[in-house]
C-alpha cells in the first residue's frame, strides 16, 4: 500500500513537473546582464527541471523496493523489541498515532496559509527583507517541536537572517530584480 502511495505521489510530481516547465513558455523573458544565456524564465526552467529528475528518481526508487516478504517478517520479538536500546515498539507505536493525528497537521497547514497570506501582505508595507525575515523565523517555529523551540530559535534566527540576506542580494543585485522596499528602504 505504501509502495502505491509513492509511486501515485511520483506521477503526480512528474505531471506538476512538467506543467509547470510548461507554464515557464508563458514568462516574458528579460535578458539579465545583456547576456541571453540567462533570462527571467532560466531559474523556472532549472527548478522544472529539477523537480523532474527527483520525480524521475522517487519513481524508480519507489517501483524497485519491494514489500518485504512473510519470511523477512517472520523476526522473533526479541529481536525488534529493542536494537541499540530504543523500544522499537513503543517507537512504532507513537510514530502511527502521530500519523492518524490530524488534528496537528490540519492546524499547522491552517496557520501555515495565515502565515502566507499575512507576509504577502506586509511585503507591500515593511518590504521584503523584514517580511521575509520574520515570516522564516515564524514558519519555522510553528514546524518545529513545541518542546524544542526555545532551543531552536537562535539557530532558527541565524538561518531566516542569512537566507534573507542571501535571497536580497541574490534578486537585487544579481538578477537585478526589484523588491518591495520597506520604509528603510532595503
Amino acid at each position: 500500500m505504501n509502495n502505491r502511495k509513492e509511486i501515485l505521489s511520483s506521477v503526480a510530481f512528474l505531471v506538476v513537473a512538467a506543467v509547470y516547465f510548461l507554464a515557464t513558455y508563458t514568462i516574458r523573458i528579460s535578458h539579465a546582464f545583456a547576456v541571453t544565456i540567462l533570462t527571467s524564465a532560466s531559474i523556472p526552467r532549472i527548478l522544472a527541471a529539477i523537480l523532474f529528475v527527483l520525480a524521475l528518481i522517487q519513481l524508480y526508487v519507489s517501483k524497485k523496493t519491494k514489500a518485504p516478504a512473510e519470511s523477512e517478517k517472520a523476526v522473533t520479538t526479541d529481536q525488534t523489541a529493542s536494537a541499540a536500546g530504543v523500544d522499537i515498539k513503543k517507537q512504532m507505536q507513537i510514530a502511527e498515532k502521530n500519523e492518524s493525528s490530524s488534528e496537528y497537521d490540519n492546524r499547522n497547514i491552517v496557520l501555515t496559509v495565515i502565515f502566507l497570506l499575512v507576509y504577502l501582505f506586509a511585503m507591500t508595507y515593511i518590504g521584503f527583507t523584514i517580511a521575509s525575515f520574520i515570516y522564516m523565523v515564524v514558519q519555522i517555529m510553528l514546524m518545529t517541536k513545541k518542546t524544542e523551540r526555545k532551543k531552536k530559535l537562535l539557530p532558527a534566527i541565524v538561518l531566516s537572517l542569512v537566507a534573507t540576506i542571501c535571497m536580497y542580494f541574490l534578486f537585487n543585485d544579481l538578477l537585478g530584480v526589484l523588491l518591495p522596499t520597506g520604509p528603510f528602504d532595503f
